[in-house]
């Protein structure tokens, strides 16, 4: 384990002992039944791995996403707070932009969940999509996806990181999760499938 995770580990119960405030569970542990109050703290550092620009570029049909963990954001639901991943996309077909929101990373008034990208949802590799390439001890991310123009769509994502011939890669399952209205408008604008993007 090394020092900064084991004095992560120290402050989280040290805290606990001295009954503060907040109690603070591993983001990998996170159970939504914990008490009022709780906080789910990334303590292994676990989203620090998703974290940057990655690009999949598949002949000119370009997908850029940007993700940034940012620390102990209230979740309202649930009444307790948590260290999460945030981010905004950008999809270029065939040379033309079909939609930027990268800019809205930067706003400040933006928070946590309200991102288009967002999630902290940790997965083993036995979990749902089962990972065939996963090492025992890897861990992969789910996040969930808006589209402003198609609200009637819920996209999510399952995230791998690999590294390649030296290269550091991503691997990101984008798929439906929640659909309503005709055929065409469950049509979604970035189409679901596996892509493979690289740390920019």
């Amino acid at each position: 384990m090394d020092i900064g995770k084991h004095l992560s580990y120290i402050i989280a119960f040290a805290c606990l002992a001295l009954s503060c405030k907040a109690q603070i569970t591993p983001l990998w542990q996170a159970n939504p039944d914990a008490p009022d109050g709780s906080y789910f703290k990334d303590l292994d550092n676990d989203l620090d791995n998703f974290e940057g620009v990655w690009e999949s570029d598949n002949n000119g049909t370009i997908l850029t996403l940007d993700l940034r963990k940012v620390e102990n954001i209230e979740n309202g639901t649930f009444n307790k707070s948590e260290d999460i991943l945030v981010g905004e996309y950008k999809y270029v077909e065939d040379g033309q932009t079909i939609m930027d929101y990268l800019p809205l990373l930067d706003d400040p008034t933006i928070i946590g969940h309200k991102h288009y990208v967002s999630g902290n949802t940790l997965m083993a590799n036995y979990h749902r999509p089962p990972c065939n390439n996963c090492q025992p001890d890897d861990r992969r991310l789910m996040l969930f996806w808006i589209d402003p123009e198609k609200r009637n769509l819920r996209s999510s994502s399952v995230l791998r990181r690999f590294q390649e011939n030296g290269v550091e890669k991503l691997e990101m399952r984008h798929y439906l999760t929640y659909g309503e209205g005709s055929d065409q408008d469950l049509i979604p604008r970035i189409p679901y499938q596996t892509y493979i993007m690289t740390l920019q």
